[in-house]
């Protein structure tokens, strides 16, 4: 079946995923942003084939030079627009256990989803569709469903979980995905059944970490 080249054979060295500096003045933190903007953007509305340092330096308003002044590759953007979106969720996370600390998980699930499908709802899908196209990338999106795991273990353990650890673990990582697939059909549909999908979703979450606080059996599991 004709698809992908494989990327293994005849395997390069990994292209930098850092960028080549961190800005210190507010000029410099605003080039970066339009860098990361524009690279968002691209993706977006123009598709990932269309990628490249000369096309996200175009739609930045920058130049190539000032671009690598920054990065070395548009992978290092890629991953800089992923590690901020992903310090964008865990800074909302952390906003809404502020807000309602003694809350369940169960309880807190609705505005964690309103928040995050009305807030950061675009970085859902883009950060989907950029893993597909650099598989290199998803050291980074691994890292941030490990801590997103994490806060789901401690939620659940706090609020009285029957599962030993090995279970708890398993119903975490289960009801990540499952929040994560659920936000991705949130954030693609439009309209009237936006609302309907986000009550349907709802109540598919709660009936998931209902089974992980009695030792139900998952769907996913």
């Amino acid at each position: 079946m004709m698809g992908e080249p494989d990327r293994t054979l005849h395997a390069q060295p990994a292209p930098p995923l850092v960028a080549r500096r961190q800005p210190a003045q507010p000029q410099s933190r605003e080039t970066v942003a339009k860098i990361r903007e524009a690279a968002a953007w691209i993706i977006e509305t123009e598709g990932l084939p269309r990628l490249n340092s000369n096309r996200i330096a175009k739609v930045a308003g920058v130049s190539v030079a000032t671009l690598y002044k920054f990065f070395p590759n548009k992978q290092a953007v890629l991953a800089s627009v992923l590690e901020e979106w992903n310090a964008e969720v865990e800074r909302a996370q952390a906003q809404l256990v502020r807000l309602n600390p003694t809350a369940t998980l169960a309880a807190r699930m609705k505005d964690w989803f309103r928040h995050i499908s009305e807030t950061p709802a675009a970085h859902v899908l883009v950060t989907s569709k950029v893993l597909q196209f650099y598989p290199e990338l998803r050291a980074i999106d691994e890292a941030r469903r490990t801590r997103a795991v994490s806060l789901i273990i401690d939620a659940l353990r706090r609020d009285g979980s029957a599962l030993d650890d090995t279970a708890m673990a398993q119903a975490a990582k289960w009801i990540n995905e499952l929040g994560t697939y659920l936000l991705t059909k949130i954030v693609e549909t439009q309209g009237e059944g936006r609302e309907a999908l986000m009550d349907w979703s709802l109540m598919v979450m709660r009936a998931a970490i209902a089974d992980a606080m009695t030792g139900g059996e998952m769907s996913g599991g």
